[in-house]
């Protein structure tokens, strides 16, 4: 791994000079809490830790002075409350929460075989009473790209407003569920003027005057070591574009079959 990872630091923008990133997790299970210490030590080599909201000031306002990362958890995990919270307290390291209202009222997920459990209400609001920032993640957390302009739109506002109604704070920041979007979700979401960004879960780094309503997300499998992550991270930084032209040819070739 450490010859890959050298070579991969060779391919990679450099990540001395200021730039943001923001890492997403899903959960932080009991027996991953010190691997994700690991990954909160590593990055900490690398980055300064900003919340969401003063990483949005610097790319709008073009003072990133300093390499800075965000980290943002989706879906409310409940243990990312009993597990990762207390750490991130201890350490004093901000983050952001993408919540789906259903999943809060159900107490569980359910877009996986095996859902996990969420948090309940009350802890969400507690983790906000703590600092975290909460953003919304949809209401049932429906893959947008597949949906039409109303269901986009209705998706986005119901989330928007529950988020709202029941923590009693504006919610502005917003996720796409299993990172799908479209340049038409962009621009219906954008155009609805209900939040300051759109979250991706494309890779890669941003720099001031990067398109608020595309950010990009690096995801972290807890499974992995931090530097196999890194790896990942600085391969991004070049090669991420050849992802995104495999995913263009595929959609092209399904339309012309259609």
């Amino acid at each position: 791994m450490a010859h890959l990872l050298a070579l991969a630091k060779l391919v990679s923008r450099p990540w001395s000079k200021p730039h943001l990133r923001i890492l997403y997790f899903h959960g932080v299970e009991s027996r991953l809490i010190d691997r994700f210490r690991q990954h909160l030590e590593h990055f900490s080599q690398f980055f300064r830790w900003v919340s969401l909201s003063e990483a949005v000031r610097m790319l709008e306002k073009g003072n990133l002075s300093a390499p800075s990362a965000v980290l943002t958890f989706d879906d409310a995990d409940k243990s990312v409350y009993e597990n990762a919270s207390p750490v991130l307290a201890k350490e004093k390291i901000p983050y952001c929460i993408f919540a789906v209202p259903c999943y809060l009222d159900v107490g569980k997920t359910f877009r996986e075989k095996r859902p996990r459990s969420v948090m309940t209400w009350r802890e969400l609001a507690d983790c906000l009473a703590e600092g975290a920032e909460i953003g919304n993640h949809t209401f049932s957390h429906v893959n947008l790209a597949q949906c039409s302009e109303i269901t986009v739109q209705d998706e986005v506002m119901k989330g928007k407003c529950v988020l709202e109604d029941r923590l009693g704070i504006p919610i502005v920041y917003f996720a796409y569920p299993y990172g799908q979007f479209t340049q038409k979700t962009r621009k219906i979401i954008r155009n609805l003027g209900c939040c300051q960004i759109q979250a991706t879960t494309q890779r890669g780094q941003m720099i001031p005057g990067h398109d608020l309503h595309c950010l990009r997300r690096d995801r972290v499998d807890l499974e992995r070591s931090p530097e196999q992550v890194e790896f990942l991270m600085r391969l991004a930084d070049r090669l991420y574009w050849l992802r995104q032209v495999k995913r263009l040819f595929a959609q092209t070739l399904r339309r012309a079959r259609s």
